[in-house]
């Protein structure tokens, strides 16, 4: 059965309440009060990230349930990611602002990626503490979705200030993967393991709540200057890692991380109903573990492994111009 277009647009727009990115606040008239009870506000939003995804794995090695060791790590470089989105805001009653946003990223090569491990460079490879194995590859960007929904309300407003506290859950889904590589085992010497295919794929998944704040501070009729912040001490995720030159999948599930986001922005009015927005944007998530699975690729069934703890961690920076509607 095919999906009308007006069908399938209007679906685009119910997905978005599913992000590197976040829905921030877009000002209208310079926040005059609106005689209707409902306005509304649509960017097209693109940019780029810059930064590094990290991918780990620790070992219990002294058995104190700590899991300090680490045995493997992962860097996954984005230089740049690029991607192309909407952002939808609607303020209601004057007072209450829901913000929605929805970006894909743009398939295409992110950078390097380089595995080492802390292993003893013969199988079966146990750890040593010790740099025993470092292969090189190129990252290449298979598909990325980042989706944000965000709650605030307006708790001051004058003619030249906004202040907004906000609750929110973001989404970020990163999938890549490692391909014409070599691998050095042990470092420095010249093992020739060539893999001209993709070695290896990644995805990484986090789940985000968190609480946020927004300030606008319009000094001219057509200038806005804004300030997103966000935090999260809940943050969840589900990684899985595909090891195809050996035929091993990997999935670890890391709980209970921590969030930081900042995004500054300048707003420029160019008449009522349309505006440039120009955005800088920071975010980490640093290191936190979870459990760690592993099957052989044609098994069925995962086996989690008790001495160990998958990891992984986030720091980005982006840019992004947005042009907005103000309906």
């Amino acid at each position: 059965m095919k999906i009308k277009p007006i069908l399938f647009a209007c679906f685009l727009f119910l997905a978005i309440s599913l992000s590197a990115q976040h829905a921030t606040y877009i000002p209208g008239n310079n926040y005059q009060v609106n005689e209707d009870w409902l306005a509304l506000s649509i960017s097209l939003d693109s940019g780029m990230f810059f930064g590094m995804l990290y991918e780990y794995v620790f070992l219990d090695n002294e058995s104190d349930g700590k899991f300090d060791d680490m045995v493997s790590r992962l860097d996954w470089q984005l230089n740049p990611l690029v991607y192309t989105g909407l952002t939808m805001q609607a303020e209601m009653w004057d007072q209450l602002v829901v913000g929605l946003g929805f970006w894909l990223g743009i398939p295409g090569p992110l950078g390097s990626m380089e595995d080492r491990d802390w292993v003893d460079p013969n199988y079966p490879h146990p750890y040593t503490g010790n740099l025993g194995i470092i292969s090189f590859s190129d990252n290449v960007l298979k598909e990325a979705v980042f989706a944000d929904i965000n709650v605030g309300y307006k708790i001051f407003e004058d003619d030249i200030l906004l202040i907004i506290p906000l609750l929110g859950f973001n989404f970020k889904h990163i999938y890549m993967c490692g391909r014409n590589g070599y691998q050095e085992s042990p470092p420095g010497t010249w093992d020739t393991s060539w893999f001209g295919q993709e070695a290896i794929t990644y995805r990484q998944n986090y789940y985000i709540f968190y609480l946020g704040i927004q300030t606008v501070w319009s000094p001219l009729h057509f200038l806005d200057l804004q300030l997103f912040a966000s935090y999260s001490p809940v943050v969840f995720a589900f990684n899985v890692d595909k090891h195809l030159l050996t035929s091993y999948d990997y999935v670890d599930i890391p709980v209970w991380g921590h969030y930081v986001y900042v995004d500054a922005a300048i707003n420029f009015r160019i008449i009522n109903e349309l505006s440039v927005k120009l955005h800088g944007s920071f975010s980490w998530i640093p290191i936190f573990k979870g459990d760690l699975y592993a099957k052989e690729a044609t098994d069925d069934t995962y086996t989690l492994y008790p001495s160990n703890r998958g990891g992984g961690s986030l720091i980005m920076g982006g840019i992004n111009i947005s042009i907005v509607l103000n309906l």
